[in-house]
This record gives structure tokens, C-alpha cells and sequence, in this order.
């Protein structure tokens, strides 16, 4: 069988391919955000923050304190700052 002349079983394998080099990617990108978030405590200042992980995706204000997020939603990682100083964080899910 044929899809546009091309043997359906190519196509098949064409996606198989595909599909697993970007398993593989999601994995490395995976291990490497956990262990850029290994390296954040409770204390350490917003300029250690940005040199380990990069400015934040977005920010906003709760009360006294700052929230920086890394991603378009909660589940990407928050850090929430009072001052200067980390006082609670989430590493992404």
C-alpha cells in the first residue's frame, strides 16, 4: 500500500524516528532543568537565581513579596522572594 507513492511501512518508520529523537530530547532537556534546579536553596539571592537559571519567563507581586516564574504555567517552577532572598521555591513538575 502507498500514500502518495511513497510505501506506507516508510512513512511508518519516517515517524518512528522521528517520534524517538524527540523522546530523547525531552529527556536531556528534562535532566538538565532538575539539576539546574538542584543547585537553588532557601537564601540565596536573585542574583545567584539569574546566574544559575536565567531571567524568569514572568513575574507579579503578592504583597511583600516576589514571584518569579520559569514557564507559561505553575508547573514550570516558581521562586518566591522576599527582599532580595529566596524564602519558598517549586522546582518544575
Amino acid at each position: 500500500m502507498e500514500i502518495f507513492g511513497i510505501p506506507v511501512f516508510l512513512i511508518i518508520i519516517f515517524v518512528i524516528a522521528i517520534w524517538s529523537d524527540y523522546s530523547q530530547k525531552k529527556q536531556k532537556e528534562k535532566k538538565e532543568t532538575a539539576k539546574k534546579w538542584g543547585t537553588i536553596s532557601i537564601g540565596i539571592t536573585k542574583d545567584v537565581v539569574i546566574r544559575r537559571l536565567g531571567k524568569p519567563y514572568r513575574f507579579w507581586q503578592a504583597g511583600e513579596a516576589e514571584i518569579w516564574g520559569y514557564g507559561p504555567s505553575d508547573s514550570d517552577g516558581q521562586i518566591r522572594f522576599l527582599g532580595e532572598k529566596v524564602v519558598v521555591y517549586q522546582k518544575p513538575d
